[in-house]
């Protein structure tokens, strides 16, 4: 049994806290409800974007991480992505968060 919340319990928790933070928050992808991986936009109120996804660790345990890939520097490019991700993985979640202060979020959702 895993000790991982559902995906979508997890994806409606996530959506909320960026609102409680002052962020807003949008689910554009709906995957797999218990099993499927969860991927984040993270934008900051200027626009600039990063991508999160949850990695597994030396230790085993898994983390949350930005991973940046270098085709993310304009909206049509990270729509790019976004979808060959999708298409690769169609359990996956995928969701826009718009937070101020982008590290502490990924921090914060990380320890």
């Amino acid at each position: 049994m895993s000790d991982r919340l559902p995906s979508h319990i997890e994806a409606k928790a996530l959506l909320r806290q960026a609102q409680s933070r002052g962020g807003f928050s949008m689910l554009l992808h709906r995957g797999d409800r218990d099993q499927g991986a969860i991927l984040l936009v993270l934008r900051t109120f200027t626009g600039e974007s990063s991508v999160c996804e949850r990695l597994p660790q030396v230790a085993g345990a898994a983390r949350w991480s930005l991973v940046n890939p270098k085709d993310i520097q304009t909206d049509q490019g990270l729509n790019e992505y976004l979808m060959r991700r999708v298409t690769q993985d169609p359990d996956l979640w995928t969701i826009e968060l718009t937070v101020p202060e982008v590290e502490r979020f990924v921090s914060d959702l990380s320890s």
